[in-house]
């Protein structure tokens, strides 16, 4: 990707709404940077990994937070489903036709805009076994390596925890950031994640912390459900979008 000023702008717009809606809601980040991105320019084994050295500035502060209050013992379950998967997502992400990548990527989208207007009825919280968790990580785990999107399992997981709006934020972006600092590693390990793409980092860097800045004053404020369904109106367009153009691949 060549170091030009427009792309440069277009990039820190994207990312700088991106983290708004990640640090709102604890999720979307992916969702909402990959799908405009690979829309744009294609190219997701680049943007992938951009983006997982931008949310670790907001998983980290918002980890960091609410440190006292997370249960790492619970999640054990996801860690171990989700590593395993993250090996396999990164591998189809370096070898898989990109155009058949972005069909598949469009599809997903669509199936967790249908998810995500899931709301439990419930008040209790239920305690979900390690089994289930377990397969819970290795879905998010696979989509996290292939799509940067590890969110929709565990958004449905969670839901059936039925935490309010800043445990489920917490919880989630504690998750994420176990997983990007695997995802880091993996990508490294496999060149997805070089030196240029530090480079393009620092230029976006900006553009995220004050999406973070926001989006955490942000949080506090919003109505949070009017939020979701706005960003999953979105996100609906935009999953329609990119099946339509990567269709028939």
């Amino acid at each position: 990707m060549p170091f030009d000023t427009n792309i440069i702008i277009s990039l820190g717009v994207v990312f700088f709404i991106s983290q708004i809606i990640y640090s709102v809601a604890g999720f979307g980040s992916g969702m909402f940077a990959i799908s405009i991105l690979s829309l744009l320019y294609g190219k997701p084994d680049f943007f992938v990994p951009l983006l997982v050295l931008a949310c670790i500035p907001t998983e980290l502060y918002v980890t960091l937070k609410s440190f006292k209050n997370l249960s790492f013992k619970d999640n054990l379950p996801i860690y171990l489903g989700s590593f395993p998967a993250l090996i396999a997502g990164t591998f189809f992400l370096k070898n898989t036709n990109s155009s058949f990548l972005l069909f598949l990527m469009g599809f997903i989208l669509l199936l967790s805009c249908m998810a995500s207007f899931y709301r439990s009825k419930s008040n209790n919280k239920k305690k979900i076994p390690g089994l289930p968790s377990f397969i819970i990580g290795l879905f998010s785990g696979l989509l996290g390596g292939l799509f940067g999107m590890a969110g929709p399992p565990l958004i449905i997981y969670f839901q059936f925890l039925n935490m309010n709006k800043t445990e489920f934020r917490n919880s989630l972006l504690s998750i994420f950031l176990v997983m990007s600092i695997m995802r880091v590693t993996i990508y490294s390990w496999e060149s997805l994640i070089t030196f240029n793409t530090f480079i393009w980092m620092l230029y976006i860097l900006p553009f995220s912390i004050t999406g973070l800045i926001i989006g955490n004053k942000l949080h506090k404020k919003i109505e949070e459900d009017l939020f979701k369904k706005l960003v999953t109106a979105l996100l609906l367009i935009l999953s329609i979008s990119l099946i339509v153009k990567s269709y028939p691949f």
